[in-house]
């Protein structure tokens, strides 16, 4: 575990165990160095400091905080179920701090708002992150397929939207490898009745 980054604590070394519990010394971007069970660094319970959580930006419970929390998790801690698509294939966190995330970022402009990496091979670091609406969310994923007809690249997801076909009758036709006029052609039926 050492080096490895936990929210605001990078772990530095081992200590003397205190029963069967492992523990570390840290250090806190707040410049402390407090020692912390392994458990409470791998399961997200210690993110920083105590006199990190005294201290407060007053946006602990803000869906701001919420979501530098689970990025956090997904890039740091491999037992998080989605750490083998962040952390697990070498996504980082590069932002010092909260506040830092959240001066890049600004508040989240609706409810319906979610976090996302322009560049989805990227990291968690300014310029690369930003809120967006779940429809820019899901086009922006590695295992999206585009299909490009007349100089316009879309995801299926969105060539759905724009023709206002179903979503799985494009997939369908795009994995039974028709052409891209038949694929995209709301008036298709193939000869066997299918989409």
């Amino acid at each position: 575990m050492i080096n490895q980054r936990f929210g605001h604590l990078t772990v530095i070394s081992r200590v003397a165990n205190v029963g069967k519990n492992i523990r570390y010394q840290c250090d806190c971007d707040c410049g402390h160095s407090p020692i912390v069970y392994a458990g409470n660094l791998t399961s997200g319970r210690s993110t920083s400091c105590n006199k990190c959580k005294r201290r407060t930006h007053g946006l602990s419970n803000s869906p701001e905080y919420e979501a530098w929390k689970a990025l956090n998790q997904r890039c740091t801690n491999p037992k998080h179920p989605s750490y083998k698509d962040y952390g697990g294939r070498g996504i980082s966190v590069e932002y010092q701090s909260f506040e830092e995330f959240y001066n890049d970022v600004g508040p989240r402009p609706s409810p319906i708002h979610q976090l996302d990496r322009e560049e989805n091979s990227g990291n968690y670091e300014p310029d690369n992150c930003r809120w967006v609406i779940p429809e820019v969310n899901t086009s922006n994923k590695r295992d999206n397929v585009y299909l490009e007809y007349k100089g316009k690249r879309l995801t299926i997801a969105q060539w759905s939207r724009e023709l206002n076909i179903k979503d799985h009758i494009l997939r369908y036709r795009y994995y039974k490898k028709l052409p891209i006029e038949e694929i995209l052609n709301a008036n298709h039926t193939s000869s066997a009745g299918n989409p």
